[in-house]
């Protein structure tokens, strides 16, 4: 049947839709959904249901602007809840040749393409600590040493332990039970602290231990979109 011009309403308008696009899908119950992500300090969606006409929208971290850059499409998959309500999982891929999968407001997989497109890599090193007392008992390690050598590396870890327990009593308690318990994170797995070089508390989320012999290093590498990763030899 015609449909006079008169009867048509604007339900919804989604903005900018070249920096944001818009996909849809019906449901089995043939419900359908529109769904429009951007990204920004997070990854938001304007969600329309096409049976009830409500919009909704969701913030979903994980994804953003700054390190995912903009979202270049949008693949949206509605499903019928318990509740009797629709609920909407939907994949989306960014300019950086990052995709990842997103069920209502929780990210539940990504994966970063890029470094299937690396352009330009380089070997670097971890920075090395200060040797420890162990280190400075050990036999090997003190005959590459001098005499005045032995006596200052000793005198300096000894000025610099009583330093940070009158400074930090607490913290150096705590190291101690660590070595004498063998203290573990969640799941059994080492807890692991900020190295003191780092700034961005990357130590803190991934073992970036160093070796005096040098086989631990950080791969940097370029990638086609512009986008530089890091990764661990361990790994």
């Amino acid at each position: 049947e015609s449909v006079s011009v008169l009867e048509l309403k604007a339900v919804h308008a989604f903005d900018d839709v070249h920096a944001a696009p818009v996909g849809g899908n019906v449901d089995k119950n043939g419900d359908g959904m529109l769904v429009q992500a951007r990204a920004a300090d997070s990854l938001t969606l304007v969600s329309l249901s096409l049976a009830t006409l409500a919009v909704r929208t969701t913030h979903v971290p994980g994804v953003s602007l700054a390190t995912h850059g903009k979202v270049e499409a949008v693949v949206v998959q509605p499903y019928p809840r318990k509740d009797g309500g629709v609920g909407v999982r939907l994949a989306v891929s960014t300019e950086t040749f990052s995709v990842a999968l997103v069920q209502q407001d929780k990210l539940l997989w990504q994966r970063h393409e890029a470094l299937a497109h690396v352009v330009q890599g380089a070997m670097v090193d971890i920075p090395v600590p200060s040797p420890a007392h162990n280190e400075l008992l050990d036999a090997g390690h003190i005959a590459q040493m001098n005499v005045v050598t032995r006596l200052l590396r000793r005198t300096i870890a000894d000025a610099t332990d009583l330093v940070n327990f009158l400074s930090r009593p607490e913290k150096m308690m705590q190291q101690a039970l660590q070595l004498i318990g063998g203290a573990v994170g969640v799941g059994g797995s080492p807890k692991l602290e900020r190295a003191v070089w780092d700034k961005e508390g990357v130590s803190e989320e991934h073992d970036m231990s160093a070796d005096r012999f040098g086989f631990n290093k950080v791969v940097v590498v370029l990638t086609e979109p512009s986008v530089l990763m890091g990764l661990h030899s361990k790994t």
